[in-house]
């Protein structure tokens, strides 16, 4: 069975990556503040940090000896890329188990197992909110459970299958339908937010595109990332790559794959990898 394959800075590329990492004050809820930025020497090291598939400690009571380790589980002659998730999910990188869940369900490069792959995407949804959407799915008595943790850590899937969700929350992650309150700064809701973005694009007023786009792409609001990126191309390369990532982890493919276009070596095989499993 054949498996897929796993595949100084300038102002706004700085408060991009100090934004997804978490190393700033926020002045208000549109975005960080320039004047906590990290000296330049250190951005490398965190910016691998951040692109790294998550990781977490044991949760209390649990001991990691007592659970047969996933690479036990996958059959000697298993694919290396298969065997390769294996090993990263024993290490808890939690975004492999996921992976490796698919593998399992769709029987890619192992036989079909369906108990396998519930378990690992309720491990990678109840541990780093990872799969929610496909654990829901193979557990449709918890489905709600699933779903709402998936879609409060913004997972736009999940939030679609959230149908009675907060319609805050879901929106904020990229269900446009979902948007029915006024967003500060826009001209109606986040939805309408990304519209007039696209329509400022579109007569030429960049500098107002932008404006409306990064309001749809800051904090915890996931809705228009990618048009977001799109506008930072030419002006900011690695900023743009930031938000496409960022759209990708809120469960857009499209942002996956641009991720992976700007991506080299095994990050470009990993953001590769999560838009096939998302589709």
């Amino acid at each position: 069975m054949r498996v897929r394959p796993i595949g100084q800075p300038t102002p706004v590329a700085r408060l991009a990556l100090l934004a997804l990492l978490g190393a700033c004050t926020c002045a208000e809820r549109g975005g960080p503040t320039e004047s906590t930025a990290q000296p330049a020497s250190e951005a490398p090291t965190r910016m691998a940090s951040a692109m790294a598939s998550p990781t977490i400690e044991a949760p209390p009571g649990l001991r990691l000896l007592d659970r047969l380790p996933e690479s036990a589980r996958v059959p000697d002659d298993a694919p290396a890329e298969v065997r390769a998730l294996a090993q990263a999910c024993d290490d808890r990188r939690l975004l492999e188990c996921w992976l490796l869940g698919r593998a399992w369900e769709l029987g890619e490069g192992l036989a079909t197992n369906e108990g396998h792959a519930r378990r690992l995407y309720r491990r990678a949804c109840r541990e780093g909110a990872i799969g929610c959407v496909h654990a829901a799915g193979l557990q449709p008595d918890q489905a709600g459970h699933y779903l709402q943790k998936g879609c409060e850590a913004g997972d736009r899937h999940a939030c679609f299958a959230w149908e009675d969700g907060d319609a805050e929350v879901r929106c904020r992650a990229g269900v446009a339908h979902a948007c029915v309150a006024p967003f500060e700064g826009c001209p109606g809701t986040l939805a309408d937010c990304r519209e007039a973005a696209e329509r400022a694009r579109e007569g030429g007023d960049l500098p107002e595109a932008q404006r409306l786009a990064r309001l749809t792409c800051s904090d915890d609001r996931r809705l228009g990332c990618v048009l977001y990126a799109e506008l930072l191309e030419a002006q900011d390369p690695d900023a743009a790559t930031i938000a496409y990532q960022w759209a990708c982890r809120a469960g857009d493919p499209d942002g996956c794959r641009r991720a992976a276009a700007r991506s080299e070596g095994s990050q470009a095989a990993m953001w590769r990898r999560r838009a096939a499993a998302l589709e």
